[in-house]
């Protein structure tokens, strides 16, 4: 969706999870992250690695849960600038993590830093 840096390539409850840092868009001390659930990553990316937008990194993971189709989980959050790798068991644990609506960014609506009390455009 956008450029970003790889934060981490985790192993988690979603099979196998890239998590991607979007330093252009910082906010309150957090910066936003998009997190790629259920992948296969190619084999040249790792953690620091910039992609630019619309760049492949990862497949659809080829093994799905028994009964389940094949999918893709996109999230996306504010994680606190001060954590450079975060992983699922952070957002749990800390409140600070925000949960955002990845469809707001899927119909290409972007942050507006002029108006911070209304994230979006």
């Amino acid at each position: 969706m956008y450029p970003g840096r790889v934060a981490g390539i985790e192993d988690d409850f979603l099979g196998r999870s890239v998590w991607l840092r979007h330093d252009q868009f910082l906010r309150d001390g957090a910066c936003l992250y998009t997190v790629y659930g259920h992948t296969s990553p190619v084999t040249a990316i790792g953690q620091g690695d910039s992609l630019s937008e619309g760049e492949i990194f990862a497949t659809i993971r080829s093994k799905a849960r028994a009964g389940l189709p094949y999918h893709l989980h996109i999230s996306m959050l504010w994680v606190p600038e001060s954590i450079r790798t975060p992983s699922w068991a952070g957002v749990g644990k800390n409140k600070d993590f925000v949960l955002v609506d990845p469809l707001i960014h899927v119909a290409g609506k972007r942050w507006n830093p002029t108006t911070p009390e209304l994230p979006f455009d």
